[in-house]
């Protein structure tokens, strides 16, 4: 998977992009963020290798301890294709609903 499967290019995805999946897993209330959290949420986010689109969005997880410590795994972290609008090249990706 390559990030032009997904974004136009010139969209800024890759400085975009990273921020919206911190922002949606703070939105979750997972409480206070550590530093390794935070690293391993924007790397994975900028790596098109890490992402799985699903019916509701774009996702980002991680193994076990990949974030930090084995009990402050953030999980995963879906941003809605709604949320991505703009970026994306295929627009109609944001209209994808969950079944």
């Amino acid at each position: 998977m390559v990030a032009t499967d997904f974004f136009t290019a010139g969209s800024g995805w890759k400085a975009k992009l990273p921020p919206l999946f911190v922002n949606t897993w703070l939105k979750g209330g997972d409480g206070d963020v550590l530093a390794s959290q935070k690293a391993a949420i924007l790397a994975a986010a900028a790596d098109p290798e890490a992402w799985l689109p699903t019916p509701e969005g774009l996702r980002i997880s991680f193994s076990e301890g990949e974030a930090g410590c084995h009990a402050c795994n953030p999980g995963p972290i879906t941003v809605p294709w709604s949320a991505l609008k703009a970026m994306l090249a295929a627009p109609d990706l944001a209209t994808c609903k969950a079944p």
